[in-house]
């Protein structure tokens, strides 16, 4: 597959909402993501030292499986993978068949059961987001779902989904779940004029529990229980 150009790289994190966004805004998530490439993170992103053979990790947003692949093939850990998209969960069953190690689940954990209705778009597919195909998955309740499957904490949890950060994260702080992750990494999606206070919302919550290792404005952000500071050049995005 031909190597992508930053410039298209932005465009798939950013997506149809930079289209209704203001200059400003779009300019500051570049600056923001330049930033994050420059500073060498999209490296750092698979490196933890606390990692190993008997760590459970949970990939929430699997899509290709890119990522799981990664941190199972440098420390062998149990993954659980949830991607509610029908066609990208059964080809992640299919490709992880009879692996031991890594678990695909065709939900998207959720602060309630019920349908969701995802946008086909490819890798930015969303249940927040309008696009002009729409497919119909499956969200379950996150506490309820993980106790069903034997998880009762995590040491790394990966979320992209595009929106659904807005309703896991929170709802996962209610359970008091949060403290029971050692390190999350998100990114979070600027998809209205309300998603600062919504993302600033979920920081605070995070902050009760974590440290902020490093943050890049809606490009991908890590925080560590405790407060595990890795030392990362900030700038202003």
């Amino acid at each position: 597959m031909p190597k992508k150009t930053v410039g298209q790289r932005i465009a798939q994190l950013f997506r149809k909402p930079w289209k209704t966004l203001t200059n400003s805004r779009y300019r500051d998530f570049r600056r923001a993501y330049n930033q994050f490439r420059s500073d060498g993170i999209p490296t750092k992103r698979y490196e933890f030292d606390d990692l190993g053979s008997n760590s459970i990790v949970l990939d929430l947003g699997g899509f290709r499986g890119e990522w799981a692949d990664d941190i199972h093939a440098r420390y062998g850990s149990t993954v659980h993978v949830f991607e509610p998209h029908p066609r990208f969960a059964s080809e992640l069953q299919a490709k992880y068949a009879g692996h031991s190690h890594i678990h695909v689940h065709a939900v998207a954990l959720s602060s309630s059961d019920g349908e969701l209705i995802l946008s086909d778009t490819g890798d930015a597919s969303s249940a927040i987001r309008e696009g002009e195909k729409s497919i119909s998955g499956r969200r379950v309740e996150a506490g309820a779902y993980l106790q069903s499957i034997g998880v009762d904490h995590a040491d790394l949890m990966k979320v992209n989904i595009e929106g659904g950060e807005y309703d896991i994260l929170p709802h996962l702080a209610s359970l008091g779940w949060l403290p029971r992750i050692e390190t999350i990494q998100v990114q979070f999606h600027d998809l209205s004029a309300s998603s600062d206070d919504d993302r600033n919302h979920i920081r605070r919550d995070l902050a009760q529990s974590h440290g902020e290792d490093w943050c890049y404005p809606f490009v991908w952000e890590q925080w560590s229980k405790p407060a595990d500071v890795i030392q990362v050049p900030q700038r202003a995005a």
